[in-house]
């Protein structure tokens, strides 16, 4: 017997990003890094565990740009990138 599985994008998550959209996105949150952590993906990725398919708790830009084709990244606010910001100072 075959299942067939679809992908149901969260509730929120706008239509599936172009490729420039991403990829912009990807400068924005990662800040010229390699990789990008889920304390500052917070403010990006709408879903974390479901965008990131190793489950490793690092994006790298792969897999962000995937997880962004996926309709699974928006770009963030202002007040999302400042708190996300305050909470890693605030652990440090």
């Amino acid at each position: 017997m075959r299942v067939k599985a679809y992908f149901v994008p969260p509730k929120g998550a706008d239509a599936e990003q172009t490729c420039m959209e991403c990829d912009t996105f990807w400068i924005e949150a990662a800040n010229g890094s390699n990789s990008l952590s889920y304390e500052k993906a917070v403010p990006y990725v709408l879903d974390l565990k479901l965008a990131d398919p190793d489950d490793d708790g690092i994006f790298t830009k792969s897999e962000f740009i995937d997880a962004c084709n996926k309709g699974l990244v928006q770009i963030a606010s202002h007040d999302k990138v400042m708190k996300s910001a305050s909470s890693s100072t605030q652990k440090n």
